[in-house]
């Protein structure tokens, strides 16, 4: 076994893939020989890895009867694939980072460390701990987490949870794109909009119901943010058009660190990454949990910042705009709630994840 090669598992979102290959980069970095194990709908975000990767079958299992059936034997042979993967090169130190796509290399490990002294590490994003990883908590030998609370998890593996924050990729001084809004000179207002990866039709729904409510006055001095899928792009600047904003809206945004850094209010989903850009770059938010997200954890997620009086936690199908547009308002005008939630928000940062993760791991093999 080779102590200098560390495997990691991911796969399906943006969500799940971008902190994985932040932290696989850092690994590299530090003299770590680093691949990881993903399908192909996550390989599409590993275009900036510096290590090597190896795609597998995978598939979630939430669709129709047929559906689960493919998806099932997609999984199976996902599994005989990371087997014959680790099997051959028999890694030290496996990292998960959850997702489907990381079960058939989890299973993989489960009965390998049978026969080779293999450390398992899980790291978990979401402020619930997702059913799969309960599953391996007694294979794993350390259990990060994201957010710093009181997990349900039964007693005798609360020992192996350790607050680590969630890896993300180091731009705050990177500029990769000198957008005009961000003109500090006459630097207006900033209301971002984004759902994740995918985007999110439901969200902007919310947000074309919550424009009606804005006066002429505060239109011209906001500049909107809108990440919006390609096919409703053409739609959704056809209805702005009529309200005369100062709009951008692209499908995906790569320069998310210079937006983010001159944003004043975030209107989102709440996947773990976008809690934790809210929560790193210090936001007000406007949350609204995907109800029909796994284990309800995006509405878990959300409630961390709400209950921390950072957010406000809206139901996307009972958009509530008046309660939207009264928090716009305090925002707006209020200085001094803005720095007490960039206060609160400070508090709970964790900067240096991939650090603090690494030596974790070695601390835990001394």
């Amino acid at each position: 076994m080779n102590r200098k090669i560390i495997y990691l598992l991911t796969g399906g979102t943006g969500g799940h893939v971008i902190p994985t290959v932040s932290f696989g980069n850092y690994l590299v970095s530090m003299g770590f020989q680093c691949i990881l194990i993903t399908d192909k709908r996550g390989e599409k975000y590993t275009k900036n890895f510096l290590g090597k990767t190896k795609t597998i079958n995978a598939s979630h299992l939430s669709g129709g009867h047929l559906f689960n059936f493919f998806g099932l034997l997609k999984l199976l042979i996902g599994f005989f694939q990371s087997f014959l993967i680790l099997l051959l090169n028999r890694p030290h130190f496996v990292v998960s980072f959850g997702s489907y796509a990381s079960l058939p290399p989890s299973f993989s490990i489960k009965i390998l460390k049978f026969f080779f002294n293999i450390n398992f590490y899980i790291h978990e994003q979401n402020s619930i701990i997702g059913r799969a990883n309960k599953f391996f908590f007694k294979t794993a030998n350390i259990i990060f987490v994201n957010f710093n609370k009181n997990y349900d998890i039964n007693h005798k593996y609360k020992h192996k949870i350790k607050v680590v924050g969630l890896p993300r990729i180091n731009e705050l001084n990177k500029k990769t794109n000198n957008l005009k809004i961000f003109d500090r000179n006459n630097k207006k207002f900033t209301i971002f909009l984004y759902g994740g990866s995918q985007g999110s039709i439901p969200l902007i729904k919310c947000f074309e119901s919550l424009i009606t409510r804005f006066n002429k006055t505060e239109l011209d001095n906001i500049s909107f943010i809108i990440q919006c899928p390609n096919f409703y792009l053409d739609e959704l600047n056809k209805k702005m058009k009529n309200y005369k904003l100062d709009l951008i809206t692209k499908d995906f945004f790569y320069n998310l660190s210079d937006i983010l850094q001159n944003t004043d209010l975030v209107i989102s989903r709440c996947g773990a990454g976008t809690i934790s850009d809210i929560m790193f770059y210090k936001i007000p938010s406007i949350l609204v949990p995907l109800s029909s997200a796994k284990d309800n954890h995006q509405y878990e997620n959300a409630n961390f910042l709400y209950k921390k009086k950072c957010a406000i936690l809206l139901n996307q199908n009972n958009f509530d705009t008046l309660e939207a547009y009264n928090y716009f308002k305090k925002i707006f005008v209020g200085n001094n709630i803005r720095n007490e939630i960039k206060h609160k928000l400070g508090e709970e940062t964790i900067v240096d994840t991939n650090k603090i993760i690494l030596d974790l791991i070695k601390n835990e093999i001394k």
